[in-house]
């Protein structure tokens, strides 16, 4: 799966979306550089086979290091909606 400019815009508080690349990670995820007026973001995208507790697993680690005020902790981009992640169709 690739993540579009238009799915991005769609559920992230993001405008005039570019994707400028996708690579392959590892665990069943995969990595999307974007850049957007707001800024320059790193989308992780897991698989539809990577179990959803593990996604909110490591989408807590990132809130709990922002909240503990970790100067080199990426800060998370909420979704439109109630959660800290985002399951696209």
């Amino acid at each position: 799966m690739l993540l579009t400019a238009s799915a991005v815009e769609k559920y992230w508080p993001l405008t005039s979306v570019q994707i400028h690349k996708h690579t392959a990670g590892k665990d069943q995820r995969m990595t999307c550089y974007v850049s957007s007026t707001e800024g320059e973001w790193v989308f992780k995208l897991a698989k539809a086979q990577r179990p959803i507790k593990l996604i909110k697993n490591d989408t807590a680690v990132l809130d709990f290091l922002s909240r503990q005020h970790y100067a080199f902790s990426p800060k998370l981009l909420r979704p439109r909606g109630r959660y800290r992640y985002q399951t696209l169709a």
